[in-house]
């Protein structure tokens, strides 16, 4: 049976591999590359094309490993962008999961947004993104660790570098930034009080 690598009219960068009249798969051109060639002219290109694909996703699995700290959601999803099986997915989770930590990736998640001044609500929506978890879920584990009175004095801090900035402007700019409406307020409240006692 004659194999063909044919240009995937529907997706651009990809190729897609057609025995006979039959498509068998589309592989990510930039992965695959002439990794994909030693296959064609293989009798049992299923098996073959298998064993590959979980090769080639283990490689570019710890290539991004290698660069910073991915959660096992965030592998799957860049897996499923690069058309990988969920098959050779589960193979490749199987075999990095030592080397994944979640519940560490969470603290630096928290530690660094902390430090770039970001409210609850930001640092919420960054650890439900890129753990995969609910809103509700990633609420309940953010607020363990980070209690009203440590936003205000993160916001205070943050108003401390805009001082010229009105109430109603550093209210907006504070709540922009993920900080609760009521730890904002209390902020500016503070902020504002701190400001009347230096100018006396």
């Amino acid at each position: 049976m004659e194999v063909k690598l044919i240009p995937s009219l529907r997706k651009p960068n990809h190729l897609e591999i057609w025995a006979g009249e039959t498509l068998i798969k589309t592989v990510d051109n930039s992965l695959f590359k002439k990794k994909i060639r030693e296959i064609t002219n293989s009798s049992n290109i299923h098996e073959k094309l298998e064993i590959l694909e979980k090769k080639i996703a283990l490689n570019y699995v710890i290539f991004l490993l290698s660069r910073r700290a991915y959660s096992s959601h965030e592998l799957k999803n860049k897996m499923k962008e690069r058309l990988i099986s969920t098959a050779s997915q589960q193979y490749v989770l199987s075999q990095v999961s030592p080397y994944l930590d979640d519940e560490k990736l969470l603290e630096s998640i928290v530690r660094v947004e902390k430090s770039k001044g970001k409210g609850e609500r930001a640092i919420v929506r960054k650890v439900a993104t890129r753990l995969g978890l609910s809103l509700q879920e990633a609420s309940r584990i953010v607020e363990s660790g980070y209690c009203f009175q440590d936003q205000v004095d993160n916001a205070i801090t943050l108003l401390k570098k805009k001082p010229l900035l009105q109430k109603e402007k550093a209210l907006r700019f504070l709540v922009g930034r993920g900080y609760s409406y009521s730890a904002a307020s209390q902020a500016v409240r503070n902020r504002h009080a701190l400001d009347s006692e230096e100018m006396e």
